[in-house]
């Protein structure tokens, strides 16, 4: 997969960027305020 100068993150990452929950940011997918993403190697976001 290309990277195209995209940033990703495991989910712990972004969450304390966020200071918000893992949990939160899952929430938050599943009721479709966030975009669902495809992960790369590594669980990454």
């Amino acid at each position: 997969m290309e990277n195209s100068g995209a940033k990703y993150y495991q989910i712990g990452e972004l969450a304390n960027l966020l200071e918000m929950s893992p949990r939160t940011i899952r929430y938050y997918e599943e009721i479709g305020l966030l975009n669902s993403i495809k992960r790369i190697e590594g669980g990454k976001r």
